[in-house]
């Protein structure tokens, strides 16, 4: 029996918050939030700068959120 590994459906990028969700083919979620410090910033950058190699801009949707 062939076995399916889960592959990455959707990833939700909230920037003004730091954090990266990602939902797999199967459903399960998983959400990764830096911290607001240099160390976290530069995580987080390096994160965003992976994304961008990967050819598929249906897979990533990038929020904003403002303050009124």
């Amino acid at each position: 029996m062939e076995t399916k590994e889960p592959f990455l459906q959707h990833v939700f990028v909230n920037v003004s918050k730091r954090s990266v969700k990602m939902i797999d083919t199967e459903g399960y979620e998983e959400s990764i939030q830096w911290k607001f410090d240099m160390e976290g910033a530069a995580g987080f950058a390096e994160t965003l700068e992976r994304f961008r190699s990967i050819n598929d801009p249906d897979l990533f949707t990038y929020l904003y959120e403002t303050v009124s």
